[in-house]
C-alpha cells in the first residue's frame, strides 16, 4: 500500500478488529513514519479508548516536545530509529539528522515513556561507534537490526551488510 495512508475509518476498523481478537494488550503505530499521518492523535486515543497500551516507532524528525506531553499518560513506549548521528552517513542513507535527539529522549523519560533506540545496521554505518548516543539517553530498551531489502528499498544494493558484517 506504498504511498497510500489509511483513513482514521481504516484505522479504527483494524483496531475493533485486534480487539475483537482479545488476544493483544498493545498497539504498536510505526511507519513509514507515523509521525506525518494527519490523524495520529485520533489513532492514539482511540487505541487507548478500547483499552489497549499504545507504542510509537518514529525517526524522530517530527517528534516535538508538545507532542510527548501530550500523550505522557496515553504512550507506553516510544522507540526511535537512529541510523548515525554523522549528517553525511545519514544522507547516505536517505535520513535526516535528528539535532535534538538527546533532548527529545530526556522528554520522553521525564514525561515516564519508556524510550527504545533502534538502531538499523547497514553498508553506510557498519562499525559506526553509537556508544556515546546510547550512554547519553539511556534507553530502557535497545534494539539493533540488520537493514533488509524490500521492494521498495531503492539502491538496495548500496545498503546491504552480509550477517558476518552484522555480527563484527
Amino acid at each position: 500500500m506504498q504511498g497510500k495512508e489509511l483513513t482514521l475509518d481504516d484505522c479504527k476498523r483494524i483496531i475493533d478488529v485486534i480487539y475483537e481478537m482479545n488476544e493483544f494488550t498493545r498497539i504498536n503505530l510505526a511507519g513509514g513514519e507515523p509521525m506525518m499521518a494527519l490523524h495520529l492523535q485520533d489513532v492514539i486515543d482511540y487505541v487507548i479508548s478500547k483499552g489497549f497500551k499504545c507504542s510509537l516507532i518514529t525517526n524522530g524528525s517530527y517528534l516535538t516536545s508538545e507532542f510527548i506531553n501530550s500523550n505522557k499518560n496515553k504512550l507506553c513506549m516510544i522507540g526511535i530509529s537512529v541510523d548515525s548521528m554523522d549528517d553525511v552517513i545519514n544522507k547516505l542513507i536517505g535520513r535526516k539528522t535528528i539535532k535534538n535527539i538527546v533532548e527529545i529522549c530526556e522528554d520522553i523519560k521525564k514525561a515516564n515513556i519508556k524510550l527504545k533506540l533502534n538502531l538499523c545496521i547497514s553498508k553506510h554505518n557498519v562499525g559506526y561507534d553509537f556508544k556515546p548516543i546510547i550512554e547519553r539517553t539511556k534507553p530502557d530498551r535497545l534494539k539493533v537490526l540488520q537493514v533488509l531489502p524490500t521492494r521498495y528499498t531503492k539502491n538496495v544494493d548500496s545498503l546491504i551488510i552480509t550477517k558476518e558484517e552484522f555480527h563484527e
